[in-house]
Formats: C-alpha cells, sequence, structure tokens
C-alpha cells in the first residue's frame, strides 16, 4: 500500500499454481474495510473446463462486487500468445 496525493493506493499482483479465491476474498476484504474503494482484478484459470482460453474480471464499484468475462484480453492463445 502506498500514498499519493492523499490518495491510498494496493497493488496487488501474483502467479499461484492453483487458483484460489485470494482475489475475491481481497475485494470483499477491501470492500468491507475501505468504503468508497474501487478497483479490477483480473484472473486466469486454466484449470476450469469452460475458463480454460479466457480471462475473468472482478469489479469493485459502488460497494459491490461483480464478475465479467473479458474482452480486451481474451482469448488467451490467440490475443496474448
Amino acid at each position: 500500500m502506498n500514498g499519493s496525493n492523499g490518495v491510498i493506493t494496493i497493488h496487488i499482483s501474483g502467479h499461484t499454481n492453483h487458483f484460489s479465491h485470494g482475489p475475491q476474498d481481497m475485494l470483499e476484504w477491501v470492500r468491507d474495510n475501505a468504503p468508497g474503494s474501487f478497483g479490477l482484478i483480473y484472473t486466469m484459470d486454466d484449470e476450469h473446463p469452460s475458463q480454460d482460453n479466457e480471462f475473468r474480471v472482478f469489479r469493485l464499484a459502488k460497494n459491490k462486487i461483480d464478475e465479467f468475462k473479458d474482452e480486451l484480453l481474451s482469448p488467451y492463445v490467440g490475443t496474448i500468445e
């Protein structure tokens, strides 16, 4: 966490060997402890059969967490690789 111009910012990155609910849990923690926060987390679960070649986006806005199919980086094979 760091602050700039009076705004606290959290930067998170990581690569796990197996998918976990860490990103969703982190957004829930931020939502519950820092009202008014907003942000995005991109995930890719190459072990999930229906999400094998796509990113998912978790959005925190207006104290609500939503999940979306990514349309900017997906499909992974074809767009990135």
